[in-house]
């Protein structure tokens, strides 16, 4: 990742410091006897900030960079596009009308997975080449989206229709022995999914690929 930009690379570290603060907030909120939405489990929320970070910050801001190869950019570009298009309308449902159900989440999961690997059928003959970081990120976004969509199936199993109302369960909780299995599975999977997620970062940050 050669050359991009200094205020990508600023924005990058930026946005990384936000989310942890983010999360940490999250916990001591979310945690709290009778919050809205339950609690969450400590591999969960590691889970939700790499989520978040990855579909929502780090694939849209380097699609953004000139520095980026063009044929990653268009891949990177048409998933965070894909991803941008849910979030306020998730956030909405969730706090707003609270209605939001599992089976939204799954559908838009398994459409911005098309997305990214037609994108990537649709460059390959330009992907030719390419550096090893771009294919670890691209297997980043895709693995996880992967597992968002067996995590969504086996929260939707657990919950039901939970998910809606002023009593809604958006989280996993560590206490609540219904959920061992999934965050025991969730945990397992973090740790993989953080170590590619910082050699790309440290790819960034420090001017490794092209």
């Amino acid at each position: 990742m050669m050359g991009l930009a200094w205020a990508t690379r600023v924005g990058l570290v930026g946005a990384l410091a936000l989310v942890v603060g983010a999360l940490a907030v999250l916990r001591i909120r979310q945690n709290r006897q009778g919050r809205i939405g339950g609690a969450i489990a400590p591999a969960k929320l590691v889970w939700l900030g790499i989520a978040v970070y990855t579909w929502f910050i780090l694939a849209p801001v380097l699609a953004l960079d000139s520095a980026v190869p063009t044929p990653a950019r268009i891949v990177l570009g048409s998933f965070g596009i894909c991803m941008w298009a849910r979030g306020p309308i998730e956030l909405f449902m969730m706090y707003v009308t609270r209605n939001w159900r599992p089976p939204y989440g799954i559908a838009h999961d398994a459409l911005c997975l098309v997305v990214v690997l037609a994108t990537i059928a649709w460059q390959a003959p330009h992907l030719v080449g390419l550096a090893a970081v771009w294919w670890l990120l691209f297997a980043v976004v895709v693995v996880s989206l992967s597992l968002e969509l067996v995590y969504a199936r086996a929260f939707l199993r657990l919950v039901g229709r939970r998910t809606m109302g002023d009593d809604a369960v958006w989280f996993a909780s560590a206490e609540d022995p219904a959920f061992r299995r999934i965050v025991r599975l969730t945990a397992l999977f973090n740790g993989p999914l953080l170590v590619g997620l910082a050699l790309c970062l440290v790819a960034a940050l420090g001017g490794g690929g092209a």
